[in-house]
């Protein structure tokens, strides 16, 4: 007997369905991963802890505001590949990697080997910027180096992970994502308990953990049927689309980099001016900003469509029911950091100094969150609209409370003006980007035919 016709899923219908179904539908997948990445993020702090020890905390910590600006400049250029390129990664239409795809990772490849190639050359020269100290400063190369070389391959993964999301069942957004979040405490067993690869081995444990996430692309994209083999003509550099894809990368990365200069002078005048007990504390987090950025990626998704449909009232429904989320979410997380801190830090480190650190530094970064939850969903409403260049008050903010932390409230006060250094220029972001939404509120909404 032969098997009847699979029932076919009913597809989320972002123009007609209630935007509260929208939110879930697109933010539970990556709201579950968020959950389960702090789990997952505390056993692979742990593993640092036993199998590293505090010199990878200070490492990195000292030089993350290099790997962090790295990681999203590049990724600006994987954000703009896929915004350019998603429209040919249609499933239903036997699309697959064509010359799209291919110039999408040339692109991708050319920034990135132009950034790792400055880097790498003039190694040197960033520590000494870092104010990396003489007692670390084999240490934080050694880590730098491999990280860097490393590097390479972890763009690629990013992208392919972005055409998963954008063709894949809701099944197949958990998986793609759970690996990126979640498998890099697998990496860290393998890498550094069962093959004792020290710090080495945790410079190589994300591009590691990029090659699962690679192949665990390329298995649900065949389910999907992704067509893996291009033609010959498509591997075929082209100019045009490649510097289209570059320049909108790098004006995306354009705020980023407002934000990072101001990182930039705190990072530096933290390391000049802190002791190495309280910088081992900064790189000791937990990753609760999932759920925020699920919030983010469903009003990427909702808002675009409606607004150019005129549906206003939809989209304003949309804004106030992501922004509150959010926010109430924030105060969640400020809440887990304020009341954990001192146990958390407990378990990673013996010296009570170290533990009263991470309290404080915790308790301050924390309140953040409740701006950053603003941010997540303001910035990127307003970028959906297209203000782009209004939603900019975001990195300017960002930048003006930094420097203030950096020239003034570090160098006299100390500690307490690096805990709240990201703290002060998200509040301020949070405010300007608040403003500029309600100045510009009838600009926007005045679009829409049918917002009552």
């Amino acid at each position: 007997m032969s098997k009847g016709p699979k029932k076919e899923r009913r597809k989320m219908d972002v123009l007609n369905d209630s935007p509260i179904r929208v939110l879930i539908s697109i933010g539970a997948p990556l709201a579950l991963v968020s959950v389960l990445s702090l789990f997952t993020a505390a056993l692979t702090n742990d593993i640092y802890s036993k199998y590293v020890g505090q010199i990878l905390f200070t490492v990195t910590g000292l030089i993350s505001l290099v790997t962090s600006l790295l990681g999203n400049v590049v990724g600006s250029i994987v954000s703009a590949s896929w915004i350019k390129t998603a429209r040919y990664y249609n499933s239903t239409e036997g699309y697959g990697i064509n010359k799209y795809t291919i110039n999408a990772m040339y692109s991708i490849l050319i920034v990135e080997a132009i950034c790792l190639a400055a880097l790498l050359l003039g190694v040197d020269a960033v520590l000494h910027l870092l104010s990396v100290p003489e007692e670390v400063y084999a240490y934080a190369k050694q880590y730098y180096v491999i990280y860097l070389i490393a590097y390479m391959i972890i763009p690629i993964g990013s992208l392919l992970v972005m055409i998963v999301n954008g063709i894949g069942t809701v099944k197949d957004i958990f998986i793609v994502n759970c690996v990126s979040s979640c498998g890099s405490s697998v990496m860290a067993v393998l890498l550094l308990v069962v093959f004792r690869g020290g710090l080495a081995g945790a410079a190589m444990l994300s591009a590691c953990n990029s090659i699962a996430l690679i192949l665990t692309s390329i298995i649900l994209l065949k389910r999907n049927n992704f067509k893996m083999k291009p033609d010959k003509d498509a591997w075929r550099p082209d100019p045009i689309l490649i510097w289209d894809v570059v320049r909108y990368g790098l004006l995306m990365a354009f705020q980023i980099v407002l934000c990072n200069i101001g990182y930039l002078f705190v990072s530096v005048q933290t390391n000049k001016y802190l002791s190495l007990d309280y910088i081992s504390t900064l790189s000791v987090s937990l990753p609760l900003s999932g759920i925020m950025g699920a919030c983010s990626t469903a009003c990427m998704v909702f808002v675009p469509q409606n607004y150019g449909a005129g549906k206003g009232k939809r989209v304003k429904q949309f804004f106030i029911l992501s922004t509150t989320v959010c926010v109430l979410y924030g105060v969640f997380c400020f809440g887990v950091f304020a009341l954990l801190g001192e146990r958390y830090f407990s378990s990673l480190f013996d010296d009570p100094a170290i533990v009263a650190y991470g309290k404080e530094y915790w308790f301050w970064n924390g309140l953040g969150y409740i701006f950053v939850a603003v941010i997540y969903t303001v910035r990127g409403f307003l970028d959906a609209v297209g203000l782009s260049k209004v939603s900019l008050v975001s990195g300017i903010g960002e930048l003006i409370g930094n420097l203030i932390c950096a020239f003034w409230i570090i160098p006299v006060y100390g500690t307490i003006g690096r805990s709240i250094s990201y703290t002060l220029g998200w509040a301020i972001a949070a405010v300007g980007l608040f403003a500029a939404y309600l100045i510009n509120r009838k600009r926007i909404y005045g679009k829409c035919v049918t917002v009552r």
